[in-house]
């Protein structure tokens, strides 16, 4: 996970953000795909 993680920093600061959900979860797929609030999300300050 920690990886994914730096990983995902590394995109924030080139202005990519991301999301990290529990995919397994059921409904988090659909809420995420609707925009719900799920999850971490990851950005750039």
């Amino acid at each position: 996970m920690l990886g994914k993680v730096s990983e995902f920093l590394e995109l924030a600061k080139s202005g990519t953000s991301s999301r990290i959900f529990n995919a397994s979860r059921k409904g988090m797929v659909s809420k995420f795909l609707y925009g719900e609030d799920v999850g971490t999300l990851i950005v750039d300050k």
